[in-house]
């Protein structure tokens, strides 16, 4: 016969009745997904520089990322051979840098680190990049010359093609910053209208003035776009 004693609850002196006994140590639900303790104060936003999207140097910076790949690629395919350590060097570091100033444009990075002249980095970046990449290629010509009928002879072709294709943007990018850096084209003599562009302004380069200028309040009001 079974004891009744035995099927009713324990008493416990130390327990208080705050909580319901299941409530005491209960596993921890998931949050559901953004419901969490984070508040949209806590949320970084990084705004999109369209207005770059949209430009030719964008464009010729997306070329010039998708051409160093595929360089940079069959150069280490035949690796070991010939000068192509040096080649594969120069391919690859000067594509990581790429890498990096487009996110900076692309994500208006430029606006927060307003201690470097973005004009002057880009155009001597441009500069750099277009030099080395004509020695690289100059290089790799001469040793896809002298292993052509090797295996990896149509690795080399394909370096050597997109090396030169890659020359050909950078010195297209040193133009087009001139342009951005100068407002004139470098064929262009230097006259005051052009010179009014010579500036650089990280501000305008990311968010150029709107056509029409309102003269500001004279005090701040809560009506006023916060950035």
């Amino acid at each position: 016969m079974d004891n009744p004693a035995m099927d009713e609850p324990v008493y416990d002196p130390a327990y208080t009745p705050s909580q319901p006994p299941q409530a005491q140590n209960p596993d921890p639900a998931p949050a559901a997904h953004g419901q969490g303790d984070q508040t949209p104060a806590d949320i970084v936003y990084l705004p999109v520089n369209m207005r770059f999207l949209k430009s030719i140097s964008c464009a010729l910076k997306i070329f010039e990322l998708l051409f160093g790949l595929i360089s940079w690629s069959c150069v280490a395919c035949c690796l070991g051979i010939g000068a192509n350590v040096w080649v594969f060097l120069v391919a690859f570091l000067i594509w990581l840098y790429a890498i990096a100033n487009f996110v900076v444009f692309t994500f208006c990075l430029d606006r927060k680190l307003s201690f470097v002249h973005w004009g002057w980095e880009e155009l001597i970046f441009n500069s750099v990049a277009a030099v080395l990449i004509l020695s690289a290629a100059i290089t790799e010509s001469v040793v896809a010359s002298d292993y052509y009928y090797y295996s990896a002879g149509s690795a080399f072709v394909a370096s050597c093609v997109f090396l030169w294709f890659n020359t050909i943007l950078y010195s297209a990018g040193i133009v087009f910053s001139f342009r951005k850096l100068k407002g004139r084209w470098p064929w262009e003599g230097h006259s005051t209208t052009a010179g009014a562009g010579s500036s650089w302004s990280t501000e305008q380069q990311s968010h150029p003035p709107p056509t029409t200028v309102e003269a500001p309040p004279a005090y701040p009001t809560d009506d006023v776009a916060k950035y």
